[in-house]
């Protein structure tokens, strides 16, 4: 009697949406930061820091990668814009302050 090979078959974990998000999102915000004032590269954060946390830890999702290029791109639209906006709040407070004396 012959004996059969036998097959493994194994499943590649599923992706993570909110990973996918992320990165699209993070390309986009890259592109049409100064037009959407940002929006897209925070919730590219937002959802990067949601996959990496709730989908690959806890549920074992892949998407790793996806998830951090997303907080990447998000961070280098997000970080300087935050910094501008620090200046400009500052610049404002202390040209009110010099109006009144």
């Amino acid at each position: 009697m012959v004996e059969q090979p036998q097959y493994v078959v194994v499943q590649k974990a599923p992706t993570s949406g909110l990973a996918v998000t992320s990165m699209v999102l993070g390309i986009v915000g890259l592109f049409v930061a100064l037009c959407t004032f940002g929006v897209l590269s925070f919730v590219a954060v937002g959802l990067g820091h949601l996959a990496l946390v709730q989908d690959v830890k806890r549920l074992g999702k892949s998407g790793k990668g996806m998830a951090i290029a997303g907080l990447v791109m998000g961070y280098v639209v997000v970080v300087p814009m935050a910094i501008w906006l620090g200046m400009a709040c500052i610049g404002g407070f202390i040209q009110m302050v010099q109006s009144w004396l």
